[in-house]
């Protein structure tokens, strides 16, 4: 039966390839796992890193004192600018 993952350690083990300088193919065999699921974890992690984040427009009418946070169907609305452990804690609540 093939290993589970963790998103932990799937992480660890994207960002330890990265920092290999090694060909995918070749980390692949180092690391045990399979060249066709490190790229499949590559692209989650493209797609998970690009999706959360929109640009945000505004009209005249909104003030320039709101801070708003679209991660993928959830937005968060804030008539000021929150304190950044805040918006910290509430990433890695999303995230986990």
């Amino acid at each position: 039966m093939a290993k589970r993952y963790s998103k932990s350690e799937k992480t660890a083990l994207l960002a330890a390839y990265a920092a290999s300088g090694q060909r995918l193919s070749e980390y692949a065999r180092t690391c045990g796992v399979s060249a066709i699921t490190l790229r499949s974890w590559q692209r989650a992690a493209q797609e998970v890193d690009m999706s959360g984040f929109a640009a945000i427009e505004r009209s005249e009418l909104e003030g320039l004192s709101v801070f708003r946070l679209v991660i993928g169907h959830a937005t968060v609305e804030c008539g000021t600018l929150p304190p950044a452990q805040w918006v910290s804690e509430l990433l890695k609540r999303l995230s986990a």
